[in-house]
């Protein structure tokens, strides 16, 4: 029987965490113990092309939040939405690791004022930038499930648009189940060579961009600029970079 190229799934995931007092500042928000619930959609990919990129099955998708930020009058609640990419090492076997990336948008109920909430030096608008960065494993039964074990660490901010912004940096430990919508099949793949003849290890880069920021008075700005770039391949997934940008 053929591997299927992608892997459908879906999990749900129970996160406790601790928030970090990384400045003299947070103080007035004590010790807070965040609580959250997760649901992530994605795909676990299964083929030759898949593996040949990190010698690996990557998962990836989306995943949604509810937290509980333990400290309801100063930091409320909090809802994020992230895109996630997860090298799974070890997914022929029962036992698989893997490494976890995600990037997204936030919503926070309690945003700092002056007058109703001064404590909350942690965030200063409703929407935020969150991030997350951790390890997970998981152990593959019947078939089609498997229980997972996650520690990450956890970031939110608005980038410094608008102050304060000291942030909320919290790990959590986190337990759940993935379901697979097939029973998946990965092949235990031989170690492919990363600078093998055919491929092309340089590689050139043009791009425009723009940022969003304050003069002054309020007030703000786009601002447009334009970047090349040259990139050498050194490793499977790693290159040396060198680049100008020019900002209007």
């Amino acid at each position: 029987m053929l591997a299927q190229e992608s892997n459908r799934y879906m999990s749900t995931m129970f996160n406790y965490g601790n928030i970090i007092l990384h400045s003299q500042e947070l103080r007035p928000i004590g010790a807070s113990y965040p609580i959250g619930l997760s649901v992530d959609y994605g795909k676990h990919m299964s083929s030759q092309k898949a593996w040949d990129a990190c010698n690996c099955y990557p998962r990836s998708g989306v995943s949604v939040t509810i937290w509980d930020f333990d400290n309801r009058d100063i930091l409320g609640y909090g809802a994020t939405g992230m895109y996630f990419i997860q090298p799974v090492f070890r997914a022929h076997r029962r036992f698989s690791f893997s490494i976890r990336a995600a990037a997204g948008v936030s919503y926070q109920s309690k945003p700092y004022d002056e007058e109703s909430n001064p404590n909350n030096l942690s965030y200063s608008t409703y929407w935020g930038i969150p991030l997350q960065l951790g390890l997970a494993a998981h152990y593959r039964f019947n078939g089609n499930w498997t229980v997972d074990l996650q520690g990450v660490l956890n970031h939110i901010s608005n980038g410094g648009l608008s102050e304060p912004n000291k942030g909320i940096n919290w790990p959590t430990f986190s337990v759940g189940l993935s379901r697979y919508f097939k029973v998946p099949l990965f092949e235990n793949r031989v170690k492919s060579k990363w600078n093998k003849a055919d491929s092309d290890l340089n590689r050139y880069d043009l791009s425009t961009f723009t940022t969003y920021h304050s003069p002054g008075s309020g007030a703000h700005v786009f601002s447009w600029g334009v970047e090349g770039k040259y990139l050498r391949r050194v490793s499977r997934l790693s290159n040396l970079s060198l680049g100008t940008e020019y900002l209007f």
